[in-house]
Parts: structure tokens; C-alpha cells; sequence
């Protein structure tokens, strides 16, 4: 059960890596197809240098059949005798003659077993016929060595065929097709696992579980363009049952889970915190709370800012009228979480909200971030991935 628990949970995470990578796979699809009919025809080419050829065996035996034991024992070393002399230039030539083609016995690979006294002639050739011709020709020219050489009347270095070759059924090598299929199956796995090498090697956010694994925070919201266009009046207020409107009363929902009356919004690389701020205040006002906004971008009181521009001292005495007279304040200062301002709210509100945008804010910029919230003791509850901008 454990075995399967781990195959499922390592399919889950392949599967997960795949459907996280796939935007950008599909993007780079003309370079797996490349890559894939590459090494294709690159199978291709080297398979049509080698084509298929069919093999014919001829055995011979050294010595007689029956004999004395001396005999015998004397058999066994001429096998390989006789493997040596096969290959030699006189005897391949003799078999082109006995053929009467040149170059016919080039193909032809003998071997022997002293143990066993076989010799084995081995001829390769597009025709099975002929390949079979040439092995038994190329036997014949050892068979008429062997008579010259031999004396006695059970000559030990005698040779015999007891197996002629004859022609194969099917043919032996690569196959083309095969060979052409499997190569660009190797071709397109390989272009696969470097395109999402490549994707996962980027250096900004793409998506919520990338977010998550930097920043070490869940990530409570996605939001889209729509949910981010400047408006004077929220996109809950403005558009109610649009989905940004949705997207905006989900993060309240869930930040009003927390428990938290004091929240600041850090912006990260030009995320639109700003946006974000001022919606999620919509939202958290339909929800019928009393929320106190310090934004610098939107005109927050000369006083508060003054206030603020001290420190964490300042923030907090900010912060503590504002809660006085609200049921949340919503904290957001220019600079994110680059500027001391930004690190002082954040260092005084009970939870404080990560903004990044998908696939501008750099990894390092956000790793960044979270160091130096964590430097000033803030209460991180999760962070925010934006779209976009069209102007980056």
C-alpha cells in the first residue's frame, strides 16, 4: 500500500510539474518539433548508410569424427588455425575467383572452438541467396586448403562441412522505421526536458505554487487584469458580479479569517499594491466593516505621513488612532517592501500582504522581500499574484 501511496503521490507531482510548465512547452512547441524531426531523420540517414543484410553460416569441423585422443587434441588448435588462414588475402581471394566476383568474400568473418573443433564461416549480404553462396564457397576454398595440406591416413587438420549454410528468412540490423520512430521519440523527449529546464530555470513568477515556494507564504489570491484596472470606485462596487469583483471578496473573505484588524499591503517590483489595497478596502466595506485606509499614493493625511516617515514608532501611533475609530485599517506604503516606509507598516500590522506580478517580479526580488519583512518581525499571512501590466 505504501509502494502504491508513493508511485500515485510521484504522479501527482510529475502530472503538477507538467500542467505547471505546459504554457511554456507550448509556446517553445516548434522547437520540440524540430528537435523531434531532427533526430528523426537523423535516424534516418544513418540507417539508409546501414541497411538491413542477411546472414549464412557455413560449419565445419577440424579432424576426423572419431579418432585417438592424440588426434584429437591436435584438431583442437588447428581450428583456430584455420580461422586465421580464412581471413588471410590469398584465401579471400580464392573464394572471389571461385565466385568469380571481386570483392565478394569482404563480408565473410570466420571463428573458431578449440574445445569443440567447429568453425563457423559467417558471409553478410543484402540477398539471402547469396549470402548463403558466399559462405559455402568460402568453405569450399578451406576444404581445398585443408586437402592440400593434409597427410596420413587420419589427418588431424582434415576438414569437413557439416552444416552448409543456407539462406535466411529474415534479415538482421536496424530497421529503418523502427529506428527512424524510436530516434525522434528520444528526439522529442529530450527537446521536452530542456524546454521546461529552461522554464523552470526563469527568473520571475509565473504562477501561485511558484509564488508559494519562494516566498514560503501561501498564496490567498490570483488576480486578472480586469481586477486591476484604476477606477474611482472599487470593482466591487463597480461590477459586482464580475469575476474580479469575486477574485476581491475572496481575499477579504479569507483575510477576515485571520482575525486580523490591521493589514498591510508591500508591493514587490511595481505590483500594483496600490490597486489592490483600494480593492480589497471595496470588498472589505461590502462586507459592512469600517475600514481606515493610509495609502501615500491616494492622498493620505500630511500628519499620518509625517507620523509614519518616523519610524515604527510613528507607524504605530498612526496605526492606533486609526484602529480607535475603524474596525480594519488597510496599510500601503509607496516603495513596498524596498523602502523603510513599507517596512515600518508592515513591522506594526498584524498581518501583512505580499503583492507580485506574474512574470515581471523577479524570484530574488521576492526572496528579498520576505528577508527583510522577516528582519523587522512582520507577521507574513500570504501573498497576492497580480496580472501583468500590458506595459511591461
Amino acid at each position: 500500500m505504501r509502494s502504491r501511496g508513493r508511485k500515485s503521490a510521484r504522479a501527482r507531482v510529475a502530472w503538477a510539474a507538467m500542467t505547471r510548465f505546459a504554457p511554456g512547452i507550448w509556446r517553445r512547441a516548434w522547437i520540440v518539433a524540430l528537435a523531434t524531426a531532427g533526430a528523426a531523420l537523423a535516424a534516418h540517414v544513418a540507417v539508409a548508410d546501414h541497411p538491413r543484410v542477411h546472414e549464412a553460416k557455413a560449419v565445419l569441423l577440424v579432424g576426423p569424427l572419431k579418432a585417438g585422443i592424440d588426434t584429437l587434441r591436435a584438431s583442437g588448435p588447428l581450428a583456430e588455425t584455420y580461422a586465421e588462414l580464412a581471413g588471410s588475402r590469398p584465401v579471400l581471394a580464392a573464394t572471389d575467383r571461385r565466385l568469380h566476383e571481386r570483392g565478394a568474400a569482404s563480408g565473410i568473418s570466420t571463428s573458431a572452438n578449440q574445445t569443440t573443433r567447429l568453425l563457423t564461416v559467417e558471409a553478410r549480404d543484402a540477398d539471402a541467396a547469396r549470402a548463403a553462396r558466399i559462405a559455402n564457397a568460402h568453405a569450399a576454398t578451406l576444404l581445398a586448403l585443408a586437402a592440400r595440406r593434409a597427410s596420413g591416413a587420419i589427418p588431424s587438420g582434415r576438414l569437413q562441412v557439416i552444416d552448409p549454410a543456407v539462406p535466411s528468412r529474415s534479415a538482421v540490423g536496424p530497421d529503418a522505421t523502427t529506428l527512424t520512430i524510436l530516434a525522434g521519440l528520444v528526439g522529442f523527449g529530450v527537446a521536452l526536458a530542456l524546454v521546461a529546464l529552461a522554464e523552470s530555470s526563469r527568473t520571475t513568477i509565473r504562477d501561485g505554487s511558484e509564488l508559494e515556494a519562494v516566498a514560503g507564504v501561501p498564496c490567498l489570491a490570483s488576480v486578472g487584469r480586469a481586477a486591476l484596472r484604476r477606477r474611482r470606485t472599487p470593482v466591487v462596487q463597480h461590477a459586482p458580479h464580475s469575476r474580479a469583483a469575486d477574485e476581491y471578496r475572496l481575499l477579504a473573505a479569507k483575510l477576515d479569517a485571520l482575525g486580523a484588524r490591521s493589514l498591510a499591503v508591500v508591493s514587490v517590483d511595481g505590483a500594483k499594491g496600490s490597486l489592490v489595497a483600494d480593492n480589497l478596502v471595496g470588498a472589505l466595506r461590502a462586507r459592512g466593516a469600517r475600514v481606515a485606509v493610509v495609502d501615500p499614493d491616494d492622498g493620505a493625511s500630511d500628519r499620518d505621513q509625517r507620523l509614519s516617515d518616523r519610524g515604527s514608532e510613528g507607524a504605530r501611533s498612526v496605526l492606533a488612532r486609526l484602529l480607535a475609530e475603524s474596525d480594519v485599517v488597510v496599510l500601503h506604503a509607496a516603495g513596498g517592501a524596498g523602502s523603510p516606509t513599507g517596512l515600518a507598516w508592515a513591522g506594526v500590522a498584524e498581518a501583512t500582504l505580499l503583492a507580485v506580478q506574474r512574470q515581471r517580479t523577479p524570484r530574488r526580488d521576492v526572496t528579498s522581500a520576505v528577508q527583510n519583512l522577516r528582519l523587522v518581525q512582520a507577521r507574513l499571512a500570504g501573498a497576492v499574484l497580480t496580472a501583468r501590466s500590458r506595459r511591461s
